[in-house]
């Protein structure tokens, strides 16, 4: 008898293949942010040892921003899985997805608050996710053509279009652009943004330069108000209160147009220097706790009520190659994947998948070994970050980072999937299962591992600035083994993670069952 309601997937009815590779995705993804992500851990901050740039190189070559692919791939998949379940019992699907998608928003947004992190990537996920509705009942042969589509869409925008204006805007700094003394002198202060980060404006004769919590910076004068930053590529605006007086900056990073406000201090410039100067020290040492976990709680929050305030909901699908160009595009190949029912029967597809892998391979090695050849090259000269000097090189160089990524993560993906087939090697690596199907739990106590060990907060170990990459990395699988056991334990008396059980009850409506006495009783009475 067909049901007429859409229920959360059984034990039984999932593919154990993709919680391995989830599992596995989990595990690169937990590598990278505590590696060549994280702030205070690399040859640029002075980790150059031969052991620690050996496991940060050899970490940017073979895993970064490969699993974060795999995991917005098999994003894609889930959803191709679950419309098609919903189709086969003839129930409706959208309502339910787009619950499902509120839940994960807001789930993100609690996640960056709470497990000190950047903001997560969880939200985006759930906002793109949802054109996948749009696209569920399109032919699966259109798909990649249309994840092709939307890739050429965003890279037009962020790679060419918008880089005009940064253009312009660095020709403009290049020129000779005197501002009077007078002026400069009153930009010259204590500025505060909301999170309680202080900037300090000074002359540098007939220039500005700054002091932020983490470095020096020059402004270049664009006009008698207006400055660039270069190397972060940013402009700063200073604007008067309605008595005249300078007492506000503005912040706009130019290639989103995201903007940041500083407001003047009435304080001691002179004090307020050696304090930020002395507290760098320390910070890049990782010396100093300033601040209590709490604090930073609220300071997320805030800023998350920021972000949402100032989002461009109106310019989402124009807005940057990240989140149509990356994360919607791999949602669609995921998607063409499930249409086409690949991991259903790999034996049956076997050919496809060894196709993917050949290619994948062929396309991606030889570009990912001239971008890490060409950034270590850089590092050598001592510089850490190249910005290309034209729009065109930007352009290639980021469809260079597509391409390398997209390819190789996909021959991952197949490559895994191929060795999976053999029943001996499946079994030897089912634990990544265990982890893969606390997915979304996983996922955010990987985020607050790095704060409880990494982050400078008081009462914590903070040991960002105190370890390389090669401890990094111990740490890492550290983690991911207490993960592993923990999800194990877990698991043994739940069906579900506890943060999936959450998501769930949002999505359909009702506290799901989560004991597996529970779960056990309703199978019988369902049958």
């Amino acid at each position: 008898m067909t049901s007429t309601t859409i229920t959360p997937v059984t034990i039984n009815e999932r593919i154990q293949t993709i919680d391995i590779l989830r599992g596995i995705a989990l595990l690169g993804i937990l590598i990278i942010n505590f590696t060549v992500d994280a702030a205070y851990g690399g040859p640029s901050e002075g980790w150059t040892g031969i052991a620690d740039q050996t496991v940060y190189w050899s970490i940017r070559f073979l895993m970064d921003d490969r699993f974060q692919t795999i995991f917005c791939f098999l994003f894609g998949l889930g959803f191709a899985i679950q419309a098609q379940r919903a189709e086969e019992r003839n129930v409706p699907f959208t309502f339910i997805f787009l619950r499902r998608m509120l839940g994960l928003f807001l789930i993100g947004c609690a996640f960056h608050i709470f497990f000190r992190w950047s903001l997560s990537v969880l939200p985006f996920y759930a906002i793109i996710g949802l054109w996948l509705l749009l696209f569920r009942k399109i032919p699966a042969k259109f798909l990649p053509l249309l994840a092709i589509f939307f890739f050429c869409l965003a890279f037009t925008a962020d790679s060419l279009m918008k880089n005009d204006n940064t253009s312009e805007v660095k020709i403009a700094a290049s020129t000779t652009f005197k501002v009077d003394s007078t002026i400069l002198d009153k930009y010259v202060g204590v500025y505060q943004n909301p999170q309680n980060q202080r900037v300090i404006i000074m002359r540098n004769g007939d220039s500005l330069i700054g002091e932020s919590p983490t470095k020096h910076f020059n402004l270049a004068p664009l006009s008698d108000s207006q400055f660039f930053r270069q190397e972060m590529n940013t402009e700063y605006t200073f604007m008067k209160s309605s008595s005249g007086d300078v007492d506000s900056f503005k912040v706009v990073y130019i290639p989103t147009g995201q903007t940041f406000f500083f407001k003047r201090l009435e304080t001691d410039l002179q004090e307020a220097l050696m304090q930020q100067l002395e507290s760098r020290a320390d910070a890049i040492k990782g010396l100093t706790a300033t601040e209590t976990y709490w604090q930073l709680v609220k300071v997320k929050f805030d800023g998350t009520l920021t972000w949402l305030k100032t989002f461009p909901w109106q310019k989402f699908l124009w807005k940057g190659n990240y989140e149509v160009g990356y994360i919607l595009v791999l949602f669609i190949l995921g998607l063409y994947a499930g249409r086409k029912k690949l991991f259903f029967n790999v034996t049956a597809n076997k050919q496809v998948f060894e196709r993917v892998l050949k290619r994948g391979l062929i396309v991606g090695t030889p570009l990912i070994i001239f971008s890490t050849g060409f950034d270590i090259w850089n590092f050598s000269r001592g510089i850490s970050y190249w910005d290309p000097p034209s729009k065109l090189l930007k352009a290639l160089f980021h469809l260079i980072w597509f391409v390398e990524v997209t390819s190789l993560s996909l021959a991952y993906i197949a490559g895994l999937t191929l060795f999976l087939e053999n029943e001996s090697w499946k079994k030897r690596l089912s634990f990544f299962a265990v982890v893969g199907r606390l997915g979304l739990t996983n996922f955010g106590l990987h985020l607050l591992a790095y704060t409880l060990i990494f982050e400078r907060v008081e009462g914590l170990w903070g040991l960002d600035g105190k370890v390389g990459s090669l401890y990094r990395l111990l740490i890492s699988i550290i983690v991911y083994g207490l993960l592993y056991f923990f999800s194990r334990w877990w698991l043994s008396r739940f069906t579900m993670g506890p943060f999936e059980w959450l998501w769930r009850s949002m999505t359909y409506w009702k506290w799901q069952p989560i004991k597996k006495k529970e779960t056990a009783a309703l199978q019988v009475t369902v049958v």
